[in-house]
């Protein structure tokens, strides 16, 4: 047996409004989309969505890493995202961390690699 992929699923009670938030913050590529179940790549990584969620709240345990986070919380908010915890520097982190929640109610983690800055 051989693993081909591994993927991370958000739920999505709009698949259209989900497609576009997650295309148009990330960039990410559509590889397969539906009504019910679309998928999403970034290099090898593949976020999948599925559809009939009712909106409410939904932890995951999607982090997303990206160059600069505070274009991405300005992409999130354009896209109908929201912040839950603002960009912040834990000490003795290497990283800048923060929280959001997608169109769709799904809180995912966002970060930035600062190094030992």
């Amino acid at each position: 047996m051989k693993v081909t992929a591994v993927k991370n699923m958000l739920m999505a009670q709009d698949m259209a409004r989900a497609l576009k938030f997650y295309q148009g913050v990330f960039l990410f590529a559509p590889q397969f989309t539906s009504e019910h179940w679309s998928e999403l790549t970034c290099g090898e990584c593949i976020i999948a969505l599925h559809g009939g969620h009712e909106g409410g709240e939904n932890r995951t345990t999607l982090s997303i890493q990206v160059d600069d986070i505070h274009d991405a919380v300005d992409a999130i908010e354009c896209y109908g995202g929201r912040m839950i915890v603002a960009p912040l520097r834990r000490e003795g982190e290497p990283i800048i961390y923060a929280e959001f929640a997608d169109t769709e109610g799904n809180v995912v983690m966002l970060t930035q690699y600062v190094g030992d800055q």
